[in-house]
């Protein structure tokens, strides 16, 4: 597998620019998880969980952040037990401290591989 990720397409300014409304504690997570990105390597077929994959032909670099159409819904019984779905934005806005709360706690059980940190980070 040939290294295609030579420079990303995403960087760190794309990040900054991603939580810049975002609470500050928000924005370390980002900025460090994109960190842990950027020092990791790429995976080869030499490395363990990628070696039976074929990604000839594949990009790898990530692209810039979209922002994304989607509707969010919970089943009604959920909805009646107190769950709610929010887009992070929003959360961020009418439930911060279980946002931070829920983020914070996963970051200690967080895989370390290159492309799970740059879902954190994006």
């Amino acid at each position: 597998m040939a290294d295609t990720l030579t420079k990303s397409a995403l960087d760190a300014a794309d990040i900054t620019a991603l939580s810049a409304n975002e609470p500050a504690w928000l924005r370390e997570i980002r900025a460090a998880a994109f960190e842990r990105f950027e020092k990791l390597p790429v995976p080869t077929e030499r490395s363990e969980g990628w070696r039976r994959l074929t990604l000839a032909g594949i990009e790898l670099a990530p692209p810039l952040p979209e922002i994304s159409h989607f509707k969010l819904t919970a089943a009604s019984a959920d909805r009646a037990r107190g769950v709610v779905v929010k887009p992070l934005a929003e959360a961020l806005t009418s439930h911060e401290a279980i946002v931070r709360e829920a983020l914070v706690q996963a970051r200690g059980g967080r895989t370390v591989g290159k492309y799970s940190a740059l879902a954190e980070a994006a």
